[in-house]
């Protein structure tokens, strides 16, 4: 995952995106998601032990913290060398994507096995938001711009703007896909 990473942030680096999406991270998402989708396969998620994973996540926190705080002060970030991380053929980018990839991983793996036996089980409301969320997930962005294109002649206090704002865009998200997004045949199996 870090070495695709790398890769990808050589011809586009952190930062750059299309429609809100940064590319660079993609490399990320694909993997993850393609791992995903084999682990649901088979019972890999079941064999993943409780134990395992919060060792992981008890490790990879302090230490991936003092690593990622390492890497920045060795490179030059705190002095104004933050652009070698973007991208780019610098020590610095490619061990900042091993750091991503490696806490990434830990973190998916022990907070996976940590929700596993903890939150397993659904009450209404937790499966109206689970049944849409990937919906949200895609649709959110135009719904949001539009909301705060709504919300920007207004002079209100910034903090209370954000706050009716997030309160619009999340209502009006989930409220248009249980009730359009999710029911339009061509997205149906989709979402």
């Amino acid at each position: 995952m870090a070495a695709f990473t790398f890769l990808v942030r050589l011809v586009l680096p952190t930062g750059t995106s299309f429609l809100n999406m940064h590319l660079g991270d993609f490399p990320q998402y694909v993997l993850l998601f393609g791992a995903g989708l084999v682990a649901a396969r088979g019972p890999w998620l079941l064999r993943l032990s409780l134990t395992s994973g919060v060792r992981w996540l008890m490790i990879v926190l302090p230490a991936g913290f003092v690593a990622w705080l390492t890497i920045l002060r060795a490179g030059g970030a705190f002095a104004g060398n933050g652009a070698a991380y973007s991208g780019g053929w610098h020590w610095q980018a490619a061990s900042i994507n091993l750091w991503e990839s490696f806490t990434c991983v830990a973190m998916c793996y022990g907070l996976l096995v940590i929700f596993r036996e903890t939150l397993d089980r659904q009450g209404p409301l937790a499966k109206f938001l689970s049944d849409n969320a990937f919906s949200v997930y895609v649709f959110h962005p135009p719904i949001v711009i539009l909301a705060a294109r709504v919300l920007r002649g207004c002079t209100w206090p910034p903090i209370l703007k954000f706050i009716i704002l997030t309160g619009m865009g999340v209502a009006v998200t989930f409220a248009l896909s249980a009730v359009l997004f999710r029911r339009t045949p061509i997205l149906r199996n989709i979402l």
